[in-house]
């Protein structure tokens, strides 16, 4: 028979509903969902003493009306440092306030040199002659420009081979990029992109070998398999839930970067993205690294801190061959797991050759790791 007990962590209470023969394992794992703390990293107290995971409530005496501390690896800050934290962060927000007083103030000025431009004789210089500059360059440095739409002029030189919108306000691009048939490169950082904005003029840039689309706020790649020569997607800072598994014909990609998304997971697909280096999932959801991205022959690094995953494939460490980085940190699998996993010997001869050629160049690192954090609890 079920009963309601009270679990405070930090300023915040929560009521849960357990059973007598309910383990404390199973009421960390219920609290990780609620929290976002990994089990392994709580410690839950009860009556001044630390709660077992393996142990019932019923024989740890919980019962119904009791409270549970519960304190993590993380610390929870004390006023003195929320206090220094809501500071730095009022700081921050402040001078992110004043930088885009100072843009705005600039705004006129930049639209100016925009319409007319200088040289270096004082002589103005027309919209016309910066086209025909950029036409003999074949690059478009359109970067800061407060632009809210790709300008008719550009779309004109169809042999631009390099175009940065990075840091403007676009919203939308419009089927008329799909006009520069040649373009290989494409900067969009720092925009205000949505999925529909995206277009499917984008995804029809056959030459097209990297693209960047980091803090943006599109929600699916929806279309990204026409980009058959990409070498480099970086899409992260985004609100992706998942990558479609038209992924499968990028076979010639070799970063992908994810990271600060919202993903659950990686199709199975991605395997077939052969020549694949780096592949870069941090700060997402994802649960579990299928079987297929073991047939990444060239993968070098595989990054995915901060994410849900508990354990790794056999055959990962076995089957990638080049894979000397792998970065789990803040995820329920923890080094010892690692440690057991098939190949994991031959991945560690790689790892430290890896840092053996830092320390041979004398250059420093922060630290030297096993990829995943160590299964106790830290204080």
């Amino acid at each position: 028979m079920g009963f309601t007990i009270t679990v405070s962590f930090g300023k915040a209470q929560f009521q849960r509903t357990v059973g007598e023969d309910d383990k404390v394992g199973d009421l960390q794992k219920d609290l990780e969902a609620e929290t976002g703390v990994i089990a392994r990293k709580q410690k839950l107290i009860f009556k001044g003493r630390v709660l077992d995971p393996g142990q019932r409530l019923h024989d740890a005496k919980v019962k119904a009306g009791s409270k549970i501390l519960m304190i993590s690896s993380t610390a929870i800050e004390t006023r003195g440092q929320e206090a220094a934290r809501a500071a730095a962060q009022q700081k921050a927000a402040a001078a992110k306030a004043r930088a885009e007083e100072l843009r705005k103030a600039a705004a006129p000025l930049r639209q100016r040199q925009n319409r007319a431009g200088s040289s270096a004789s004082g002589k103005t210089v027309s919209l016309q002659e910066r086209l025909k500059t950029w036409q003999k360059t074949k690059i478009l440095p359109l970067r800061d420009q407060q632009l809210e739409e790709l300008p008719e002029e550009v779309l004109t030189l169809s042999d631009t081979r390099v175009i940065d919108l990075c840091w403007n306000c676009l919203t939308h691009l419009g089927d008329g990029i799909a006009q520069l048939t040649k373009l290989c490169t494409i900067r969009l950082s720092h925009n205000r992109l949505t999925t529909e904005g995206l277009a499917s003029g984008l995804f029809r840039l056959q030459e097209l070998t990297y693209l960047e689309l980091e803090d943006n706020n599109i929600t699916s790649l929806d279309g990204i398999g026409g980009l058959q020569r990409l070498r480099l997607l970086n899409a992260s800072r985004n609100q992706l839930c998942n990558l479609p598994n038209e992924v499968s014909t990028l076979t010639s990609l070799q970063l992908l970067n994810v990271e600060c998304n919202q993903l659950q997971g990686i199709p199975e697909a991605l395997g077939h993205c052969a020549q694949l280096v780096d592949l870069l999932l941090d700060n997402n959801t994802i649960q579990r690294i299928p079987d297929e991205v073991s047939k990444l022959t060239n993968l070098r690094c595989l990054s995915a801190n901060k994410n849900r995953i508990s354990t790794v494939p056999a055959s990962l460490l076995r089957c990638c061959t080049c894979l000397r980085t792998l970065n789990l940190h803040d995820n329920p699998v923890t080094t010892e797991q690692l440690r057991e996993t098939e190949g994991y010997e031959d991945f560690e001869e790689r790892r430290k050759g890896k840092y053996d050629k830092i320390i041979d160049m004398d250059v420093m690192f922060q630290e030297f790791d096993e990829g995943a954090d160590a299964p106790d609890w830290r204080r």
